[in-house]
């Protein structure tokens, strides 16, 4: 019997896991199959685009490819120290990573999108760039959370109108 071979933009990896506080821990389960975006697989994908425009496109692939693999393995603190040696910055199949500065400035193009908020962790002031290195990703934006409990209040019939 052979085994199915995955999609380009889709890889059979070992999953990393959550610990209570949210952040990037070590893979210790059993292999998922995680959605890779198509451009993960394209060299100039990580690497900075000099024009303009090209860059404000990638800063939103960046963006969607942050969000979906954040919301994949329910991390909602990113450690970019130890981030940027996981598959989320450095793809080892092709042999290209995000620098650390570059993974920096996508995640604050990410916060002027308000999906991204830095966390002061003492060191540094919370101020320049000694102070970005850990931030709350929001997979939702409050506006998107509220429609979605909205919708559950209403499918499940827990809205109760007072007469």
């Amino acid at each position: 019997m052979t085994t199915p071979t995955p999609l380009p933009h889709s890889t059979t990896i070992a999953s990393s896991t959550a610990l209570s506080s949210g952040t990037l821990a070590p893979s210790t389960s059993t292999s998922t199959t995680v959605p890779y975006p198509r451009d993960y697989f394209f060299p100039p994908f990580f690497t900075r685009q000099p024009v303009p425009t090209t860059h404000h496109a990638q800063c939103a692939k960046w963006s969607s490819w942050i969000l979906s693999y954040c919301r994949f393995h329910r991390l909602w603190k990113l450690s970019l120290v130890d981030a940027i040696d996981s598959e989320l910055f450095w793809n080892r199949k092709i042999d290209r990573r995000l620098g650390i500065n570059d993974a920096r400035e996508v995640l604050e193009w990410m916060r002027g999108q308000g999906r991204v908020e830095w966390i002061s962790t003492g060191r540094g002031g919370g101020e320049g760039v000694e102070g970005k290195n850990v931030c709350w990703v929001w997979w939702r934006t409050p506006e998107e959370w509220a429609v979605l409990i909205a919708e559950w209040v209403s499918w499940s019939s827990m809205l109760c109108l007072a007469i």
